[in-house]
């Protein structure tokens, strides 16, 4: 009897054997806010199950990913919001408005990311952001679903009045990757 070969992740950062170049038995990787499949993700400990997309996804190989978690967060969290100004800034000023700055500066170093508590949470969100980019680059997923009106997901909606991107979805999008808002 032959026996099947194991393939494990670790390959010293390389991508996958099998599936080298992407596909599981013809299947590209999809990656999935990990609260939008039911998971209790969110902020508050919550999902944000999508029964509709994931009918509309079935047959898809589904990554299901937490950016926030990644990066080290604990579930439950305190909320997050963006704000301009970068390491060292201090505690957001009442001039400040969060969402008038977004994941791409986040990643640039010109904004940061500070919880409802005051603590500065950058660091855990790029190092969660950087952990999905290479997911999908180890796996090669070239398009992602995330949750909206996220500092972490946001593909174009968060933000006041404005169209920025959360954090993982600015590496994300930088990576190649299409990025899909889920409401």
């Amino acid at each position: 009897m032959k026996r099947k070969r194991r393939r494990t992740l670790s390959d010293g950062g390389r991508r996958l054997s099998s599936e080298r170049e992407g596909t599981r038995r013809g299947r590209v990787p999809v990656l999935i806010s990990a609260c939008l499949i039911g998971l209790p993700t969110r902020f508050d400990g919550g999902g944000r199950l999508r029964a509709e997309l994931l009918e509309s996804l079935a047959g898809e190989w589904l990554v299901p990913v937490c950016p926030e978690q990644l990066g080290g967060l604990p579930t439950p969290r305190a909320a997050q919001d963006i704000f301009p100004g970068g390491p060292g800034a201090g505690s957001p000023a009442p001039a400040d408005a969060p969402g008038s700055a977004g994941g791409e500066e986040v990643l640039d170093g010109s904004a940061r990311v500070v919880n409802r508590d005051g603590v500065d949470v950058t660091e855990a969100f790029v190092r969660g952001a950087r952990s999905v980019a290479e997911l999908a680059e180890r796996l090669g997923a070239r398009r992602a679903y995330l949750a909206a009106r996220s500092p972490s997901c946001a593909a174009a909606s968060y933000g006041v009045g404005a169209r920025l991107s959360g954090v993982a979805a600015a590496a994300l999008a930088r990576s190649g990757v299409e990025v899909i808002d889920v409401e």
